[in-house]
């Protein structure tokens, strides 16, 4: 199996499990529960992404959530990517001037991402982190923003490690 199709899976399960079984209802009226739903919801996220990516491609145990140095993001296509990037490193605003990321620019994955928390989920984007951008080196660092229909995921060959390194979930031998 191909490494975007592990992605795949992760993100079609995740949305699945969320729309399916974690969404409260009527999130609006009843907000407090619909966040203990998602904080519910974000443990068993973190085992998918184990079960579904971590373990079947045998990489080094990084939670999900963090960003992720063994897992590259790419253009599915021969454009620049068009992204959001934060103003400032790792801030909630997502209006810095650049709205291309050039082919040559080395991304990481850290999560997921839709706006709305606790509404329905369509994983719309992927969040990750600016490693290296060597047309806008003033970039590195920041997270961005970027439609997942744009994007295809890729080990990182150079820093892949050798053999399975996943570690039994906490009380299990």
């Amino acid at each position: 199996m191909s490494f975007d199709r592990c992605m795949d899976d992760f993100l079609t399960a995740t949305r699945s499990l969320f729309n399916g079984y974690f969404r409260e209802a009527n999130p609006v009226a009843r907000f407090d529960r619909a966040l203990t739903r998602h904080e519910f919801y974000s443990e068993v996220e973190t085992s998918l992404f184990r079960a579904l990516v971590i373990l079947p491609c045998e990489l080094m145990e990084i939670p999900y959530g963090e960003e992720n140095q063994q897992i590259l993001i790419r253009p599915n296509g021969e454009f620049d990517l068009p992204v959001m990037l934060n103003r400032d490193l790792d801030s909630g605003y997502w209006d810095y001037p650049l709205e291309r990321m050039p082919r040559d620019a080395r991304i990481h994955f850290q999560e997921f991402f839709d706006w709305d928390l606790v509404g329905r989920k369509d994983n719309r984007y992927v969040r990750a982190v600016v490693a290296a951008a060597p047309h806008n080196p003033e970039i590195v660092g920041k997270h961005c923003l970027i439609e997942t229909h744009y994007v295809t995921f890729a080990l990182d060959e150079v820093d892949e490690p050798q053999g399975p390194s996943i570690a039994p979930a906490p009380g299990r031998v």
